[in-house]
């Protein structure tokens, strides 16, 4: 079934719609307790296989992601949210079929598109074959031969009486400030070199600006994925404005060598956001 677009999540917001399950015919049904944000007017239509409301709330985000997350936690569900670098989405799976939020900000409020798509049928695997039956020896095999010198006894126990050193570990890569990593407003950085608790090489920086957090946030999950960086692990943009956010990445993944890894906090200090860089020399 080809995707459409919703006018209200064009462009940036364009997300691919759910593919309907090519053996039903109808379409599913929303779980009773899956209730829009209060006080909104939800256009609803449904197609073979697709059930797709849309509308939009004078709220921001994150209070529309937070009631999306009672809703989920009062049916007893897993809550599964991802900032994708310019909305949120939510996926998780209900009696009815399969789920998917789309919470994107739009203005000075939200565009909101949800979706319950028929679950896909689930493949049973072929039973497997029973292994051959193992033919019956013939005749005892013949014992093992038990004759040995004294010298060979000594020569065998010899590789026991030589230490075991442990294999070298890699050192850790050469750690210089990124100049794509830079301050939000434009400002020079000063940057400072340091070890951390365990005497690992690391260079840091802290500034305060007045930007929206989660604006902060946004800005530099992207420039890390942008430049090699994957993102691991951040906080949501419904996390209290009152506490601090996070981003976590690395230009390799854990155990697969040295790396160097940036962690990036978030913390409110009054009216401003005071941001913390490290960069760690991992071996």
């Amino acid at each position: 079934m080809p995707s459409r677009r919703h006018p209200l999540l064009c462009g940036k917001f364009a997300l691919g719609l759910f593919l309907a399950s090519s053996i039903s015919g109808q379409s599913p049904s929303a779980p009773p307790w899956l209730v829009g944000y209060p006080g909104v007017n939800a256009r609803t239509q449904a197609t073979p296989g697709l059930l797709e409301s849309t509308y939009e709330a004078e709220a921001k985000p994150g209070d529309v992601i937070a009631h999306y997350q009672k809703l989920f936690e009062t049916a007893g569900l897993p809550f599964h949210a991802n900032f994708d670098g310019v909305g949120t989405t939510v996926r998780g799976t209900a009696p009815e079929g399969d789920l998917l939020i789309l919470i994107r900000p739009q203005g000075k409020g939200t565009a909101v598109r949800v979706d319950v798509a028929v679950k896909s049928p689930e493949l049973k695997a072929a039973p497997a074959a029973a292994p051959p039956p193992t033919p019956l020896p013939t005749q005892a095999p013949p014992p093992p031969r038990a004759e040995r010198t004294g010298r060979e006894h000594v020569q065998n126990m010899e590789k026991y009486d030589q230490p075991m050193r442990p294999p070298r570990r890699p050192p850790p890569p050469a750690l210089a400030w990124p100049p794509w990593l830079v301050h939000i407003d434009g400002a020079n950085l000063e940057i400072q070199k340091g070890v951390d608790q365990v005497g690992l090489k690391i260079l840091k920086c802290s500034y305060a600006t007045y930007a929206d957090r989660n604006a902060i946030q946004s800005f530099y999950a992207a420039l890390l994925n942008a430049n090699g960086y994957r993102v691991r692990s951040q906080s949501s943009a419904s996390w209290p404005t009152t506490s601090k956010a996070w981003i976590e990445a690395s230009d390799h993944e854990i155990g697969e060598g040295p790396r160097i890894e940036i962690r990036i906090e978030l913390v409110p200090v009054g009216q401003t956001i005071q941001v913390d860089l490290r960069l760690t020399a991992r071996p």
